[in-house]
C-alpha cells in the first residue's frame, strides 16, 4: 500500500487499514456463532411440550420481533404471572355440610326436640366464609423496590430476575410436561409464568444479535470512511474488499432477519405465523428499512459524486426511522 505521504506514514495507515479488516471479520464471526447457537436454543424450544404456553406470553415483550434488551418495568409480567399460578396453587376451602346432609344423630330425637332443634338453626344469622385474600407474590416487593431505583435498569444485574430464575428452576419438575405424568391442576398458570421467563431470556439474546448486526454495519463504515481519509493505492484491490465485506455484512444481515421472522418460538412469542414472514410495518421499519439505509448510506459515503443523490433520497427515509 502505498500514499502520498511517505514509508512511514504507509506502514501506519496499512496497519490500521488491516485492524480495521481484523475488527469486522471478528465481529462477522462472532455474529455468526451466536445466531447459530441462538438457533440450536429456539429449535430446543421448539419441540419441547413448553412451547404450547409461548402463545400466552404478552405481546408487548416480542411488539418488535427482534427486541431490545428487556428491562426491569418486563419482569412486571413475570412477577404478576407468579401470583397468578400462587392463587391457582391455593386449595378451595371445603364446603361446610348442611345440617340435612349430616344425617342421624347417634341418639333418636322426639319430634318435638327436633322442632326446637329446627327453629334454633333457622334463628341462627347465616355465615358465609370470608373470601381468603389473593396470595401476594414475594417477588412484587423485591420489584417495587428495584423500580423506585430505575424503571430501566439492566435485568442482569437485578435480584428480582435472578429470584424469578429460581422459581422457574423449581417450578419446571413439578409440571407434567413428561408423557404419562400427571399435570397438577394450576398448571396452566405455572406453564404461563415458566414461558413468560424463557420469554425474557430470549429477548435478552435477540437484543444481542441485533448488537452483533450494529457492530458489523459499524465496522463497514467505519472502514469505508478509513479508506476516504486518504488516497492510497492500490485502490481497486481495497474497493474491492470492502464491497465484499459490504455484500457478506448485508448478506448475513438479511439472513439473520429472515430466519428470525420465520422462527417457531419467536413467532409465538410476537404472535405471527411461524413459518411465513410478516410483512407489516414493523418488519418493515424495523428490519428491512435500516439495512438498506445502512446499505446506500455506505454506497453514498464510498461515491461522493453521488452521494448528494442518495443522501437527498434517504432523507425522509431517515426522519422515519424512530
Amino acid at each position: 500500500m502505498q500514499t502520498i505521504e511517505g514509508v512511514r506514514f504507509d506502514a501506519f495507515f496499512l496497519s490500521g487499514w488491516v485492524l480495521l479488516q481484523a475488527i469486522l471479520v471478528a465481529s462477522l464471526a462472532s455474529h455468526l456463532r451466536l445466531w447459530r447457537a441462538a438457533k440450536n436454543l429456539l429449535k430446543g424450544l421448539s419441540l419441547h411440550p413448553i412451547v404450547a404456553a409461548f402463545d400466552r406470553v404478552p405481546r408487548e415483550l416480542f411488539a418488535k420481533r427482534l427486541p431490545g434488551r428487556p428491562r426491569l418495568v418486563h419482569l412486571r409480567h413475570a412477577v404478576n404471572a407468579h401470583a397468578a399460578m400462587l392463587a391457582a396453587q391455593q386449595a378451595p376451602a371445603p364446603a361446610p355440610a348442611s345440617v340435612a346432609a349430616m344425617g342421624e344423630p347417634a341418639l333418636p330425637m322426639s319430634d318435638d326436640v327436633r322442632k326446637v332443634v329446627a327453629e334454633i338453626v333457622g334463628a341462627l344469622p347465616a355465615s358465609t366464609p370470608a373470601p381468603a385474600p389473593p396470595p401476594q407474590s414475594p417477588l412484587l416487593a423485591m420489584l417495587e423496590h428495584e423500580l423506585r431505583k430505575s424503571h430501566r435498569a439492566d435485568v442482569a444485574k437485578s435480584k428480582t430476575w435472578r429470584a424469578i430464575t429460581r422459581e422457574a428452576a423449581v417450578i419446571v419438575p413439578q409440571l407434567g410436561l413428561q408423557p404419562g405424568s400427571v399435570a397438577p391442576a394450576w398448571q396452566p398458570q405455572a406453564e404461563t409464568f415458566v414461558a413468560i421467563t424463557i420469554g425474557l431470556m430470549v429477548r435478552d439474546l435477540a437484543a444481542r444479535v441485533v448488537e452483533g448486526m450494529h457492530v458489523i454495519f459499524g465496522a463497514l463504515l467505519a472502514l469505508v470512511l478509513y479508506e476516504m481519509s486518504l488516497r492510497a493505492y492500490p485502490r481497486e484491490l481495497m474497493l474491492g474488499l470492502t464491497w465484499m465485506y459490504v455484500g457478506g455484512g448485508v448478506v448475513i444481515a438479511l439472513a439473520t432477519v429472515i430466519s428470525a421472522e420465520r422462527d417457531i418460538v419467536l413467532s409465538r412469542l410476537a404472535g405471527t405465523t411461524p413459518g411465513k414472514i410478516q410483512w407489516d410495518a414493523v418488519f418493515v421499519t424495523r428490519t428491512l428499512v435500516p439495512l438498506l439505509f445502512a446499505v446506500l448510506t455506505l454506497l453514498a459515503t464510498q461515491f461522493p459524486s453521488i452521494g448528494n443523490v442518495l443522501l437527498g433520497w434517504l432523507r425522509p427515509v431517515q426522519t422515519a426511522i424512530p
